[in-house]
């Protein structure tokens, strides 16, 4: 299928920190109407959701699905989705708690920083804990832990 508005992006990872590595870049597409439907809608699983909204904008990218990328990838991807679709410029409104004051600015996406991927990583992935000598192992976060951690808390909410 033929898009008119499309981006071509590489994941802040470069796909290093996946076992297989993973091809870093991503071409990603502009949401239909359908998709923001969806990215609106209420869900017990946001993550999911967002997720699956990226996994359809993807026109060519690495297989694995976004919903099991750490989250600084997932993040990028969802900040490059907005990019494609709406254009980098992002208008924030606060407002003042003390004097009501409405103060608006505009940001532009791309001047965000991003935080490349370092080997220096993996040297903390692992390591023993010095006094009792255990072995930790860290995993990265990804957007289906932190779904299954919110899924968890409404379980153990609703049986206390």
């Amino acid at each position: 299928m033929d898009y008119t508005i499309t981006g071509n992006f590489v994941l802040p990872s470069h796909g290093k920190i996946y076992s297989p590595e993973i091809d870093p870049e991503v071409t990603l597409r502009t949401m239909t109407t359908a998709e923001e439907m969806r990215r609106m809608s209420t869900s017990d699983y946001p993550y999911k959701v967002m997720a699956n909204i990226i996994k359809d904008c993807m026109v060519s990218g690495p297989e694995i699905n976004p919903y099991d990328m750490c989250l600084g990838d997932y993040l990028f991807l969802m900040y490059k989705l907005r990019e494609v679709t709406y254009g980098t410029a992002y208008t924030l409104e606060t407002r003042c708690p003390f004097c009501n004051t409405k103060n608006v600015d505009t940001v532009d996406l791309n001047d965000l920083a991003i935080k490349e991927f370092s080997p220096v990583i993996f040297r903390y992935m692992e390591f023993d804990l010095p006094q009792t000598g255990k072995k930790i192992k860290i995993r990265f976060q990804t957007p289906r832990i932190l779904d299954t951690i919110e899924e968890k808390i409404r379980h153990h909410k609703k049986k206390s």
